[in-house]
């Protein structure tokens, strides 16, 4: 549960009171689900001969345990077994389907909660300002029915918080900055279960074999011979239809960590005499920035886990212009206009509309991809 937040202490009793409350003509159901949760503790609960509230008294001292968050996450469990039990036996006496919803909200802080949903999700709920009314970003963090570990890990929930303190602060840019790097870290997180990934140093490109050649001088020419056979010999150089000579090309030096290299330009049509077209090292996909995690995330020939659906496809340039301004922020930059939205980059950040619109959009894309890939089927 390193995905839920911490919770202050006499919320999370106040909520196991309330529960209490909320059972308390059938409160022997709140000691049958204790013990299958702490069935695995070192100080496992078993019902004894004492009266109900007695051992009830008893759960609240563990409940009121903070070390490591025993008595949050002790209550996290106790709630999804209650609601098990709710579900399989067609509820409590005295407890309704609603009321128990209603019980199991959680308060972190002011606009921002966990709660318990009907599908059995543990979510956070972020109340944001909007104009003139407040509207709700949801993230889902746990459902047992998918996974017993945490649907949206802990280092995404921890950045997209940050995004949102950051919008409520009214530091739009940087709000969209954060959200930008827990979209690629989802990306990331997707692609990798795709077989795609970062390695440094990985050769994106396909590198040829170098092939040795011999230069004399003829007069005033040089004459170039190549020591192996290239994929077309010489003779077929004046063959084909339309073909000229000389056949002009455009030569540059290069120096590059100490050492001259010929860059050689408008080969296409020498390239074949003059070098290999032997793989030496095949290139491959490299997963070095969000800008390559979008791009192989659409590619219907590559990952093709994200479409529309899940995250509009304008939002990308805006988040990548977001991300190339970390790196390379300056005020240019930021009054260029950005042809595909029509606007600059100083503007969209400026309009609190656009500005909740990514950030709801990429916490939706960050649901979705998340919750695929606890459910295996991403």
């Amino acid at each position: 549960m390193t995905a839920f937040p911490n919770i202050n202490r006499q919320t999370v009793i106040n909520c196991f009171d309330a529960l209490v409350a909320l059972y308390a003509a059938n409160p022997i159901k709140i000691l049958d689900m204790a013990v299958i949760v702490l069935a695995g503790d070192p100080l496992p609960f078993t019902i004894n001969a004492g009266t109900h509230a007695t051992q009830i008294a008893g759960l609240r001292r563990r409940i009121d345990r903070v070390g490591n968050n025993y008595g949050r996450n002790f209550l996290i469990s106790l709630i999804e077994e209650l609601h098990n039990d709710l579900v399989i036996n067609n509820g409590a006496i005295g407890v309704s389907m609603n009321d128990f919803y209603q019980n199991c909200v959680l308060d972190v802080e002011n606009g921002y909660k966990i709660f318990y949903t009907v599908d059995g999700k543990w979510k956070l709920d972020w109340t944001l300002p909007l104009q003139l009314t407040q509207e709700s970003i949801v993230l889902p963090i746990r459902s047992i029915s998918v996974s017993n570990d945490d649907i949206v890990p802990k280092y995404i929930v921890q950045y997209v918080n940050q995004a949102i303190i950051a919008y409520r602060s009214g530091s739009y840019l940087t709000s969209l900055a954060l959200i930008s790097i827990a979209l690629e870290g989802t990306l990331r997180d997707a692609l990798e279960i795709k077989g795609y990934s970062y390695s440094h140093g990985v050769q994106t490109i396909d590198s040829y074999e170098i092939k040795e050649v011999d230069i004399t001088l003829n007069g005033s020419d040089f004459n170039v011979r190549f020591r192996d056979v290239m994929p077309r010999i010489s003779s077929d150089f004046l063959s084909e239809a339309g073909s000229v000579t000389p056949h002009t090309t455009r030569i540059k030096r290069i120096k590059k960590n100490g050492r001259w290299f010929l860059e050689i330009r408008e080969v296409d049509y020498l390239k074949d005499f003059w070098s290999s077209d032997v793989i030496a090292v095949a290139g491959q996909i490299n997963i070095g920035g969000l800008g390559t995690a979008l791009s192989v995330s659409r590619d219907p020939a590559e990952a093709n886990i994200l479409d529309n659906s899940i995250l509009p496809d304008d939002i990308d340039v805006v988040v990548q212009k977001v991300r190339n301004n970390l790196i390379h922020l300056s005020g240019i930059a930021m009054t260029t206009t950005i042809p595909s939205i029509g606007m600059s980059l100083e503007n969209f950040v400026n309009d609190q509309s656009r500005v909740f619109d990514t950030l709801w959009a990429i916490c939706g894309a960050i649901d979705i991809l998340y919750t695929k890939k606890a459910e295996g089927t991403l």
